[in-house]
C-alpha cells in the first residue's frame, strides 16, 4: 500500500519477534495459572492480544483504545477496578503504551508489564542505509 502511494520511497520488511514480558527493564515471568489483564492503544491490536493470550491462558483483554490514545487517570482507574474484580495485580500492555502510561500507575498496587517487541530488519535495508551514508557494509 505504501509503495503505491509513495512509489519513489523505498519500503523494507522486518521480522517481528516477541522477547517476553518486562517490568521497566527487568524481565518478568507472570504465573500462567493466575489471571492477568491487558490493554493497548495500537492500530491493529489483534496480534498483540493473541500473542499475550498464547503465553497467559487466563488473560482478559480489557480494552483496545484508539491508536495514539492519551491515557488519563480515569483510564487507569477503570483498569485498576477490573484487575481488582479479577483478583490480579498483573496488567500487560505494549512497550509503546508502557512508556506513555507508566507515570499514571505510580503508587499503584498493580504491576504494569510490557510485552517486548523487537524488529529485525533485513539485509536489503542495511545495504540501502549504508549506501545512503556513503559507507560500505562492514
Amino acid at each position: 500500500l505504501l509503495q503505491q502511494k509513495f512509489p519513489k520511497t523505498p519500503a523494507f520488511e522486518a521480522d517481528l519477534e516477541y522477547e517476553g514480558f518486562f517490568s521497566a527493564n527487568q524481565a518478568f515471568f507472570p504465573d500462567p495459572s493466575q489471571f492477568a489483564i491487558s490493554f493497548c492503544a495500537i492500530a491493529s491490536p489483534q496480534r498483540f492480544v493473541s500473542e499475550v493470550a498464547s503465553r497467559l491462558p487466563k488473560l482478559e483483554h480489557f480494552k483496545s483504545f484508539s491508536d495514539h490514545h492519551r491515557y488519563t487517570k480515569q483510564d487507569v482507574e477503570q483498569i485498576r477496578l477490573r484487575a481488582e474484580e479479577l483478583g490480579t495485580q498483573t496488567v500487560i500492555t505494549t512497550d509503546k503504551d508502557w512508556f506513555k502510561v507508566a507515570p499514571l500507575f505510580e503508587g499503584s498496587q498493580l504491576r504494569l508489564v510490557s510485552l517486548r517487541q523487537v524488529y529485525h530488519l533485513k539485509a536489503e535495508f542495511w545495504d540501502w542505509l549504508y549506501a545512503k551514508l556513503g559507507r560500505s557494509v562492514a
